[in-house]
């Protein structure tokens, strides 16, 4: 799996002072919640919902096809597994009544010899709960409409070795939207149509296990600190232009030769941003460690507090403490994303 790296830069100026700094957006991988054997290469994706379930005034009717199909494509689109094969018709299509029924062994053997694969992840069940409302706002004068869509899919993972599901796993989200109108009549003849919100729901109900089975990517925000002497500025400057060695290398200058504990913070922390960036996430971790005691102890005197300023209006100190905890995080991840990632090289 390619590695994608994207940096979107917005310099602030902070309130406090003539301080600046700027925010970055990094992606990096997260493990699933549950470990597949290496040997699991071939999967089948199929649809085993029962077509009369949910029939009521506050569930709509799912489209259970379009859910498997975003189910397998999703799966798909992550190169994790050599083949996804969909078998999108319903397996109880001809069930008259409801019935909570798992895939039994001797189906599975059979699913799985026939599509020619190792295991196979089971669409169970579609639950789509709407609830509507209807609000005037007098300060407006307009009637608002809101429709909020709760999703709930629930999968199931076979193996022919097994005589029980390996995982049974429900996914929960909710879609929202709303619309403003003159009149009551008006907010909601232009609110998405019960066709769409069913589609829309589906295609969101397949995609919702996914993040749950397979190793994904996330996206977050992290910020380096780029005034208060030549070195900083001009780190920042090469930052920008991708050449992260070099600005390493004046921020190191920088930590090392100036006097201020404030600079020296900021240097440790653009230097854990550095590690981050090349995934060595423990000598990040020390970085960020080393900014985090500078800012108590410059900041945690007599109740004394040091924010950002308006854009980022927290305290240093809680600042680099909540992003010392999501580098512990990302550590405490790696021993099972390195399993994981196993079937492909550790390549993350």
């Amino acid at each position: 799996m390619n590695r994608h790296l994207t940096l979107l830069f917005l310099c602030v100026v902070l309130l406090s002072g003539c301080q600046t700094y700027e925010q970055i957006a990094i992606d990096y991988m997260i493990p699933a919640q549950i470990t597949f054997p290496n040997e699991f290469k071939r999967v089948a994706i199929v649809n085993n919902t029962n077509l009369n379930a949910n029939d009521s005034a506050n569930f709509l009717p799912p489209n259970t096809t379009i859910a498997t199909q975003t189910l397998a494509e999703t799966i798909a689109l992550t190169n994790y597994f050599e083949e996804v094969v969909i078998c999108d018709s319903a397996l109880r299509q001809h069930d008259d009544s409801y019935r909570e029924s798992f895939l039994t062994r001797q189906e599975v053997v059979n699913l799985t010899e026939e599509l020619d694969v190792d295991f196979i992840i089971s669409l169970e069940d579609v639950i789509l709960n709407l609830r509507k409302s209807s609000i005037y706002n007098p300060e407006w004068s307009a009637h608002r409409e809101v429709a909020d869509l709760k999703v709930y899919s629930l999968v199931n993972v076979y193996s022919d070795r097994r005589s029980e599901p390996i995982l049974k796993y429900i996914a929960q989200d909710s879609i929202f939207w709303e619309n403003y109108g003159a009149t009551a009549e008006m907010a909601k003849a232009s609110l998405i149509s019960q066709k769409n919100m069913i589609e829309e729901g589906s295609t969101f109900a397949g995609a919702l296990p996914v993040s749950y089975l397979i190793p994904h990517w996330k996206t977050v925000n992290r910020t380096l600190f780029n005034s208060g002497s030549v070195h900083m500025r001009d780190a920042a400057h090469l930052a920008r232009s991708n050449e992260w060695e070099d600005a390493y290398t004046l921020w190191v200058k920088e930590y090392e030769s100036t006097k201020s504990k404030k600079r020296k913070m900021w240097c440790a922390n653009n230097i854990a941003v550095y590690y981050e960036m090349k995934d060595e996430i423990t000598k990040s971790l020390e970085w960020a460690r080393i900014a985090e005691y500078l800012s108590i102890d410059l900041f945690d005197k007599d109740g004394q507090v040091e924010r950002f300023g308006s854009f980022i209006d927290i305290p240093y100190i809680h600042f680099f403490k909540l992003y010392t905890a999501e580098l512990e995080k990302r550590e405490a991840n790696l021993p099972a994303l390195s399993i994981q990632m196993q079937r492909h090289n550790d390549d993350f």
